[in-house]
């Protein structure tokens, strides 16, 4: 499946969630890279936005609210909740309906938090990576 068509399908599931929580998404943008050729999309509000990135699955997730970004498992690190993403589906489409799960299940705090709010989901998330003589 070619990456455009892979966010076009995926957009059927996520447009829903965000459009009822006031995100419009922007077009889909195309290329081809040193991996081969993907696809994204971005859902804003304005002060919140949600990137996602297709090449042969769905790829990286970023969750920002103001200046701060984080990754879809970093902030399901940092409020403490395990998703179905990635979920390693043999359809990718799949991905999208793992990762509509997870906005739909633990959503809450990215469409809640205030800037320093989330910077702190971060910061929580960033404290249970760290192991060794970095955790002290």
């Amino acid at each position: 499946m070619n990456p455009s068509e892979a966010i076009s399908r995926g957009r059927e599931i996520l447009d829903p969630i965000f459009e009822q929580k006031g995100f419009a998404p922007s077009g889909t943008d195309t290329g081809k890279g040193s991996g081969g050729s993907f696809a994204t999309v971005e859902y804003s509000d304005g002060m919140r936005k949600v990137s996602l990135s297709f090449r042969y699955s769905l790829g990286c997730i970023e969750y920002t609210v103001g200046k701060v970004t984080m990754t879809h498992e970093q902030y399901l690190k940092g409020i403490g909740k395990r998703g179905q993403y990635p979920g390693f589906p043999d359809n990718p489409i799949d991905g999208f309906s793992h990762l509509a799960s997870d906005i739909v299940a633990f959503g809450s705090a990215f469409f809640t938090s205030t800037e320093s709010d989330f910077a702190e989901i971060l910061n929580d998330a960033i404290r249970q990576t760290r192991s060794g003589f970095s955790a002290i």
